[in-house]
């Protein structure tokens, strides 16, 4: 498992990274220690990647026709949850 700072790590690595994490916690072969240190750096992770998608949410915009006929840009809100 790498050490490196979540901050450093872009949305994909850090997702590969909490992927191979979940992978050994599931199968339950490292020692205890390891699997506390482990969950650990998996919850740190998870932040990162929710706050890499805000970001990105952030920044996406929907194009829109305004009424005069005219595109404008808007802040893109996703459908309803369910």
């Amino acid at each position: 498992m790498a050490n490196q700072n979540s901050a450093k790590l872009s949305f994909e690595e850090a997702i590969q990274e909490l992927e191979g994490i979940v992978r050994q916690l599931e199968e339950g072969k490292i020692p205890l220690e390891e699997a506390v240190t482990a969950y650990e750096r998996g919850v740190s992770l998870r932040q990162h990647c929710e706050i890499k998608l805000q970001e990105a949410k952030l920044r996406v915009e929907k194009i829109s026709i305004s009424s005069n006929g005219e595109p404008k840009l808007e802040p893109f809100s996703p459908l309803p949850e369910e």
